[in-house]
């Protein structure tokens, strides 16, 4: 097992503890804190016989009963004045009114549509010539020539020479000492 799966084993057992641990120490705080409130509702309740006893009345103990309700007293003063109402619907329309005077005279209009196209007139002179024109395509591959001379050239560094190899003469280049 490599190294990086033992120490990503480890992680999650720590993982997996921590957690445990989280969980047990809030169930822990559940439990103390409904010891402390049942100790507190006690401790309560003592208090509030011990002042019964001594002739008196406790302020803090179990609730009880709803009384009646009290006498009405006397009205407040008037308080501050409240904010606008929301805007009333609009009122009917009033009369109308008398005609008034005539306005300015306009600014002038657009200018109108152009007019029909005259006759044809007569042809002028011809042109310049134009440019030339891409070249044409390639033509067909002619026939083959006939055979030539063989050739006895070597290139530099090098110097010919006609060697009779199975009876028939070759010539080869070789290369210079």
């Amino acid at each position: 097992m490599k190294l990086s799966a033992r120490l990503d084993n480890v992680r999650w057992a720590l993982l997996v503890i921590l957690l445990a641990l989280a969980i047990g120490a809030g169930v822990a705080d559940r439990f103390a804190t409904a010891d402390r409130l049942a100790d507190r509702d006690r401790q309560v309740a003592a208090l509030s016989q011990q002042v019964r006893s001594l002739g008196g009345t406790p302020v803090a103990g179990p609730k009880g009963d709803t009384g009646q309700d009290g006498q009405t007293g006397p009205p407040g003063p008037t308080g501050p004045e409240g904010p606008a109402g929301d805007r009333g619907a609009d009122g009917k329309d009033g009369k109308d009114g008398a005609d008034g005077s005539p306005g300015p005279t306009g600014a002038p209009g657009t200018n109108g549509k152009d007019g029909a196209d005259g006759s044809k007139g007569e042809a002028g002179p011809p042109g310049p010539s134009g440019p030339s024109g891409p070249p044409g395509p390639q033509g067909p591959t002619g026939p083959q020539g006939d055979k030539g001379e063989p050739a006895e050239a070597c290139p530099v560094g090098y110097t010919g020479e006609t060697v009779q190899v199975a009876g028939k003469d070759y010539f080869m280049c070789r290369r210079d000492p």
